[in-house]
C-alpha cells in the first residue's frame, strides 16, 4: 500500500479510500469486543463514539487542503519595455555604467532622489609640518631623513563649528571666516553639498610668482566663507585639504569674472588646475554681441555688471565699497598681505563673491541655444589655459 502511495504522488482520492478501510476495521474489531464484554445499552454508547470516531477522520481527512496555485502577475507593456531598454543597455561597453543601471533597476526612485548627507568626521589628519614650524623639539641628534620623517607624522586636530562674523568684523549676514585649519572641514563639508558656487580670489600679486590672501566662496543659500590663506601658512596647506578639491571638481560649477589672472596663480604656485566654470564676463560679451552684431566686444568690468543685472540699491553699495576700498589699494600694493584686515576689506572680497550668483541668473536664460553652449564652451576653456605657458610672455587681451 505505502510503495503504490508513493508511487502514485499521494493523490487526494486514494487516500481518501484508504482512510475508509481503516476506519470500518476499525469499528469491526470495537463492536465484536463490546458484545463480549457489555451489554446491549454500552453496545449502542459505542456504536455512537465510533460513529463520532469516523466522521473526525472522515473530517480529518478532508481538512488538509492542497496548497493553492498562485499564477504569476502579467506584466504591463510598460515593465516589458523598461526590462527590453535595461537588457539593451547592458550590452554598451563601461563598468561604471552597468553598475549604475543596477542601482537604477534595484532601487525606487524616491530613494535615489534623497540626498545622503555624509556626517562631519570629529577630527581631521594632519601632518606636523602643515601645523606649525618645520623645526622638531629635540631634533638636535637626528638625521635629515628621521627629522623628514617625524614631520609627516599625522595629527588629529578636532573640527571646529564655524559661527558666522560679528556686525565689528563685517556689513553683512552669512559670513563665515575660515583662518586655522580647525575650521576647514566645516566649510568644504557645507560647500561639497552645492552644485553651483560663486569663486573669487584676492591676491598681494597676480600672476606667477603671486600670493593669494583669500579664496572667496558664496553659495546659493547666502553664505559665503572667506579662506584666509596667509593665516594659515600662506602655502599649499589650506588647498590640500579641501579646497583643491572643490576647485578641480567637475560636478560644482564655479561662477567667476574673469578667471585668467586666477587660473595662472593657482596653476603655478598652488598646484591647482581650476575647472569646470562659468565666466560671466564671456557670457555678457555674448549677450552684446547678439544686440550690437558680430563685433569684437570690450570686457566689462565686475562693477559695471552688477550695475547692469542687479538693482539699483544693491549696486550703489557695492560700488561704494568697492571705491573705497581700491583707494586704499593704489595708495598700498601690499594691503593684502597685511593682519589683520579691516572691515571695508572683509566687505569687499564677501561683496565680490555674493554678487556672482545673481549676475549669473539674469545671464544664463539669454544664453540656451546650442550656438551659445559651443561659443561658451570654447571660450571657457582659453580661459583656463591662457596663462599656463609659462616659456611665452603673456598679455591680457581686451576684446572678445
Amino acid at each position: 500500500m505505502i510503495k503504490n502511495c508513493i508511487n502514485k504522488q499521494n493523490t487526494r482520492k486514494y487516500f481518501n479510500t484508504l482512510i475508509l478501510k481503516l476506519s470500518n476495521s476499525y469499528l469491526f474489531i470495537n463492536n465484536n469486543n463490546n458484545n463480549n464484554n457489555s451489554n446491549n445499552n454500552n453496545n449502542n454508547n459505542n456504536s455512537n463514539n465510533n460513529n463520532n470516531n469516523y466522521n473526525k477522520y472522515q473530517i480529518n481527512s478532508y481538512s488538509t487542503k492542497p496548497p493553492k496555485y498562485d499564477p504569476p502577475e502579467e506584466k504591463s507593456n510598460r515593465a516589458i519595455k523598461r526590462e527590453r531598454q535595461y537588457s539593451k543597455l547592458l550590452t554598451l561597453p563601461g563598468r561604471n555604467l552597468k553598475q549604475q543601471l543596477k542601482i537604477l533597476k534595484d532601487n525606487p526612485i524616491e530613494m535615489l532622489k534623497k540626498v545622503k548627507e555624509e556626517t562631519m568626521s570629529e577630527f581631521l589628519d594632519v601632518e606636523l609640518s602643515d601645523v606649525g614650524p618645520t623645526t622638531i623639539i629635540g631634533n638636535e641628534n637626528l638625521n635629515e631623513k628621521e627629522i623628514k620623517e617625524k614631520q609627516k607624522e599625522i595629527k588629529k586636530i578636532k573640527n571646529q563649528i564655524v559661527f558666522p562674523s560679528s556686525p565689528e568684523e563685517t556689513s553683512f549676514d552669512n559670513i563665515y571666516k575660515i583662518d586655522c585649519l580647525s575650521k576647514m572641514n566645516f566649510a568644504i563639508h557645507e560647500i561639497k553639498k552645492e552644485k553651483l558656487i560663486g569663486l573669487d580670489i584676492e591676491a598681494i600679486e597676480m600672476g606667477k610668482k603671486g600670493d593669494i590672501s583669500l579664496v572667496q566662496i558664496s553659495i546659493p543659500s547666502g553664505r559665503i566663507f572667506i579662506f584666509d590663506i596667509i593665516l594659515m601658512g600662506g602655502n599649499q596647506t589650506p588647498f590640500k585639504y579641501g579646497l583643491k578639491e572643490i576647485l578641480e571638481s567637475k560636478k560644482i560649477l564655479k561662477i567667476v569674472h574673469d578667471c585668467r589672472r586666477d587660473s595662472e596663480v593657482l596653476f603655478h604656485r598652488y598646484q591647482v588646475q581650476l575647472d569646470h566654470i562659468y565666466d560671466v564676463q564671456i557670457a555678457h560679451a555674448l549677450v552684446q554681441k547678439k544686440v550690437q552684431g558680430n563685433v569684437p566686444i570690450r570686457r566689462y568690468g565686475f562693477s559695471e555688471l552688477i550695475d547692469l543685472y542687479t538693482s539699483r540699491k544693491y549696486s550703489e553699495i557695492c560700488v561704494d565699497i568697492k571705491f573705497k576700498v581700491k583707494k586704499q589699494f593704489e595708495s598700498d600694493p601690499t594691503i593684502w598681505g597685511k593682519r589683520p584686515l579691516s572691515k571695508d576689506f572683509l566687505d569687499y572680497a564677501s561683496l565680490d563673491a555674493a554678487c556672482l550668483l545673481p549676475v549669473y541668473y539674469q545671464i544664463k536664460p539669454k544664453l540656451q541655444t546650442n550656438f551659445d553652449r559651443r561659443f561658451l564652451k570654447a571660450h571657457f576653456g582659453e580661459q583656463l589655459t591662457y596663462f599656463k605657458d609659462s616659456i611665452r610672455q603673456l598679455y591680457p587681451r581686451n576684446l572678445i
